[in-house]
């Protein structure tokens, strides 16, 4: 008796399982867009879509860059910014020096 209603169980579940199938592959037949996950009928809606989801792709690395660099520069033992220091220039301009475009 529960070996046969099992079996019941078993063939009802994969006859409503393969009709649902069936209702949607005839629903979404021949339809251009119906088996996408967004509506593509209302074109401004579809824009803004499409821009929110590119510019935030775009946009993710561009902010975690930015956090880590904040997280580095506003800690307390952060490296401090550079001093103004003069820079040594390799040729001075003395002609003696020069000997075949070789400083000595």
């Amino acid at each position: 008796m529960a070996a046969a209603l099992r079996a019941l169980s078993s063939s009802a579940r994969k006859f409503s399982c393969s009709a649902v199938k069936q209702s949607q592959i005839i629903q979404q037949e021949g339809i251009p867009g119906s088996n996408l996950p967004f509506d593509i009928h209302n074109k401004k809606k579809l824009t803004a879509v499409f821009i929110l989801y590119f510019s935030s792709g775009l946009t993710v690395p561009f902010l975690i860059l930015r956090h880590t660099l904040l997280q580095k520069y506003s800690s307390p033992n952060a490296i401090s910014k550079p001093t103004s220091t003069t820079i040594k220039p390799l040729y001075d301009g003395d002609e003696a020096e020069l000997e075949n475009g070789v400083i000595i």
